[in-house]
C-alpha cells in the first residue's frame, strides 16, 4: 500500500487530516468538554435549551481548521525555508487585516472587512452563536464569501505548486 504513487489531491488530503487531527485538540474538543462542563453545573435542561451553541462551536470550528490548514500548506509550499513559513502564517492574516481595515476607511465601509480574515472568522462565530450582529458589521454572505475565498485560493495555489515526480534507482 505505501509503495502505491499519491496523487496530489490525495497528498493534499492526508496533510490536512493531520492538521485537522492537531487542532481539533484545540478548537472543538475543548469548546464541547466547556460545553458539557456547563451543561452539568447549569440547572434544568440547559443542554437541550442551548444546542445551537455546540452546533456553533463545532460548525465554526472546523471552518477555522480547514482555513488555518489550507493556509498553512500553500505557504508551506510557495516557501521552502520552513522558519520564514511558520513566519508567513502569522504575517498573512495580518496583511488582511491591516488592508481590510486601510480598505473600511478609505471607502467609509465594512465592505473592506472581506479581506480581514480574521474579523470575518469573528462576524461568523458570532452568527453561528446567536449574538447578534452589529450593524457596522459585514452581512453574513459577504462575511461566507469573504472567508471562503482564503482556502479556495490556498487550494489554487496548491494545485499550481504541487508537481508529482518519481524518484527512479
Amino acid at each position: 500500500y505505501l509503495s502505491r504513487p499519491l496523487s496530489r489531491s490525495e497528498y493534499v488530503l492526508g496533510k490536512t487530516c493531520v492538521l485537522a487531527v492537531l487542532l481539533s485538540f484545540v478548537t472543538w474538543i475543548p469548546g464541547f468538554g466547556i460545553f458539557f462542563l456547563n451543561g452539568n453545573l447549569a440547572e434544568g435542561p440547559w443542554i437541550r435549551d442551548n444546542l445551537r451553541i455546540l452546533m456553533g462551536v463545532f460548525v465554526g470550528s472546523w471552518l477555522l481548521i480547514a482555513l488555518l490548514s489550507l493556509l498553512a500548506m500553500a505557504l508551506s509550499a510557495w516557501v521552502k525555508w520552513r522558519p520564514v513559513a511558520a513566519f508567513m502564517i502569522l504575517v498573512v492574516p495580518l496583511f488582511g487585516v491591516l488592508f481590510g481595515n486601510i480598505l473600511s476607511a478609505i471607502v467609509r465601509s465594512p465592505w473592506g472587512q472581506i479581506l480581514n480574515a480574521p474579523y470575518l472568522i469573528y462576524v461568523l462565530w458570532g452568527w453561528l452563536l446567536g449574538a447578534r450582529l452589529d450593524a457596522s458589521d459585514p452581512p453574513l454572505a459577504a462575511a461566507w464569501i469573504g472567508l471562503t475565498a482564503y482556502p479556495v485560493l490556498s487550494l489554487l495555489l496548491l494545485h499550481w505548486k504541487l508537481r508529482a515526480y518519481e524518484v527512479v534507482r
